[in-house]
């Protein structure tokens, strides 16, 4: 996303232009609230079941993991950062894409 901001003519402007425009017309997701993953799942059928437990089980999933990753990053010792190098530069980057895109 970065380079395509960067190299692509006009995406950067336009990227700009349509999160304004978003945020002015009060068209995002932020007032919703946060599914839980136990939430009134006896009313629904298996399948609808199922996908909003799933939906709620990630989104306290997530959290935990970033957490969970961020202290398993910050007790690395030095001589294993060549080991994890991918781990760290995968999580990391997974969480900037959440924090700038989400």
């Amino acid at each position: 996303m970065w380079l395509m901001l960067a190299f692509v003519p006009g995406m950067f402007d336009r990227f700009g232009y349509l999160i304004h425009l978003i945020l002015r017309e009060k068209d995002t997701n932020l007032p919703l609230p946060v599914p839980w993953p136990a939430c009134e799942l006896w009313q629904l059928d298996l399948l609808n079941g199922l996908s909003a437990f799933s939906v709620g089980f990630i989104f306290l999933l997530l959290p935990l993991f970033y957490f969970w990753a961020t202290v398993s990053i910050i007790r690395t010792r030095p001589e294993d950062i060549a080991r994890r190098t991918l781990f760290i530069a995968a999580t990391w980057c997974w969480n900037l894409l959440h924090a700038l895109c989400f």
